[in-house]
């Protein structure tokens, strides 16, 4: 219900090749996960910012994860 949109955007990427054949619910559960990873972090353990790079890195396993063909880091490495 309340995930709905995100799952239609997923579905329409695998449609359109973009993403891998995946199961939506099981990468919005995942999505899920990683952001109550990042509250308990914030609120419990560190209580400090969640710096950029964190971010950043789980954006990009996140993306590069359900995302058809190499990472931008599976094509540094062939350099």
């Amino acid at each position: 219900a309340l995930m709905q949109p995100i799952a239609d955007i997923i579905e329409e990427g695998i449609a359109n090749g973009i993403f891998r054949p995946l199961q939506p619910q099981m990468v919005i559960t995942s999505l899920i996960g990683m952001m109550n990873s990042f509250v308990t972090h914030r609120f419990l353990i560190e209580q400090g910012d969640i710096t950029p790079e964190v971010v950043e890195h789980t954006l990009d396993l996140v993306l590069h994860g359900i995302q058809c063909g190499k990472s931008e880091n599976d094509r540094d490495n062939e350099l």
